[in-house]
């Protein structure tokens, strides 16, 4: 079955479907359905959106391209038409599920990395814990930590943007994982309880 071909056979099936039979809206389906579930539920499978939102997302598009069919014009398949449909559904999907958990928990860093809610609800209070800690620290040892451990640079590099020799440096950097070990277990502890 060429392209072309197929392409006049969805549009001459849809047009059939428009005017009223059903029965050509059941093989329309049917050719759709099934590649489309597979492609919403890849597409959503790293993201925010739960199982529950992505039958959600597969439900809503099956609506929309059977109710706004008449924007159908038989360019493509009409399961390529679909697809269109179901990317903007995903999209308007996440920025729902980013808008929630932003107002009603304030992730917003979490938010963007896409992070599962149950996985939010495990790492806020680390990642509380972690903030809450390095601002305990002084701001020689939290620069120490934050240009060795954040941004992962080199202890000569490091010497250098603060003045210190290297030997300062191993000192500094041990009693700062020791007081940042110590607020750490503190904070962690309490956001825990």
């Amino acid at each position: 079955m060429s392209a072309i071909w197929r392409h006049e056979e969805d549009y001459a099936l849809h047009r059939e479907y428009l005017a009223g039979n059903v029965d050509i809206g059941t093989i329309l389906y049917e050719r759709t359905y099934l590649p489309l579930c597979r492609f919403i539920r890849r597409q959503s499978a790293d993201s925010i959106l739960n199982s529950q939102d992505t039958e959600e997302v597969i439900s809503e598009t099956i609506y929309a391209a059977f109710c706004r069919s008449t924007s159908y014009k038989g360019r493509g398949p009409f399961s390529a038409w679909a697809y269109g449909i179901a990317k903007n559904k995903l999209r308007d999907a996440y920025r729902e599920k980013q808008k929630y958990m932003k107002r009603h928990y304030g992730w917003s860093d979490f938010c963007e990395f896409g992070a599962d809610p149950l996985d939010i609800l495990i790492k806020k209070p680390l990642y509380e814990a972690v903030r809450t800690s390095l601002n305990a620290l002084p701001s020689q040892m939290r620069a120490i930590l934050t240009l060795s451990v954040i941004e992962e640079r080199k202890i000569k590099e490091i010497s250098m943007i603060l003045g210190i020799t290297r030997n300062s440096y191993f000192e500094q950097y041990n009693r700062a994982i020791e007081l940042f070990r110590h607020y750490f277990n503190k904070n962690y502890h309490f956001l825990c309880d």
